[in-house]
């Protein structure tokens, strides 16, 4: 499983090749598109929602095994 959390103000990386992944592979790929501005910032906008997110994802994929 992948996870992918990414900025919907991402200027670096457009949000939608992210969407694009995550809808060919729909089995494998988790996306959560954050409201924030930035590459890689999606953590220090949203620390407490992306550790419960990503703890989540863990403990999904992990119990699949």
């Amino acid at each position: 499983p992948v996870l992918f959390i990414h900025n919907k103000g991402d200027g670096s990386v457009p949000y939608t090749e992210s969407e694009i992944m995550a809808e060919k592979y729909p089995d494998v790929f988790s996306l959560w598109l954050t409201d924030g501005e930035g590459h890689v910032k999606s953590y220090k906008q949203n620390a407490e929602e992306y550790i419960d997110r990503v703890d989540a994802f863990f403990t999904d994929a992990l119990a699949g095994e």
